[in-house]
């Protein structure tokens, strides 16, 4: 059993330049002291600390039941989510969340296991630059797989699933472009 999916990204210009400006001094980062996932004083001080820059914030974050769009490079991260969708052939029915998050080494290894979204969906990981460590974890009822990232490299799996990830190597950062996205599901292919 699979449940993680590696894609293949088709590094369009526009996904290098969205590249350039993550990693430029131009994009606002917003400290977090948590993944958001936890909600209890014992896991937070699990979790590990992260900056954040909401492209478009999930349902009911902000006290709304549906998703805001807060920052100015959301036509340009949509512009390079549809390229790497039509590369895959993947048809989506609506995004509900797009973030990059960028984490260091940290005294905490791991995150806690997490979900994303209460409500169905898939998540989507694009790492934008090199790292080490910094793995990606899935599991369900038992099943563990362990995901070694790429520059690059994007992975999708089951918002149904449980994820985490370990921090990267002491003085490199992790940074991840995260999106919360559901499928649409073709009438041909349900009986």
């Amino acid at each position: 059993m699979n449940l993680i999916r590696e894609l293949n990204n088709p590094c369009t210009q526009e996904y290098v330049e969205l590249k350039e400006y993550v990693h430029g001094s131009g994009i606002p980062w917003f400290y977090q002291p948590t993944t958001g996932s936890v909600h209890d004083d014992e896991g937070k001080k699990g979790d590990i600390p992260l900056w954040g820059h909401h492209v478009m914030v999930r349902p009911n974050l902000l006290g709304k039941p549906y998703s805001t769009i807060t920052s100015d490079s959301f036509e340009s991260c949509c512009t390079v989510l549809g390229q790497i969708f039509a590369h895959n052939e993947i048809q989506v029915s609506v995004i509900y969340r797009i973030n990059f998050n960028l984490t260091y080494n940290n005294r905490n290894k791991l995150t806690p296991w997490h979900q994303d979204l209460e409500f169905p969906h898939s998540n989507m990981l694009i790492y934008m630059n090199e790292f080490s460590n910094g793995f990606t974890y899935v599991r369900d009822c038992g099943v563990e797989e362990k995901h070694t990232p790429k520059e690059d490299g994007i992975i999708i799996f089951g918002g149904e699933f449980d994820h985490r990830h370990s921090a990267p190597k002491r003085y490199e950062r992790r940074i991840v472009m995260v999106v919360n996205f559901l499928e649409l599901i073709r009438a041909d292919l349900v009986e």
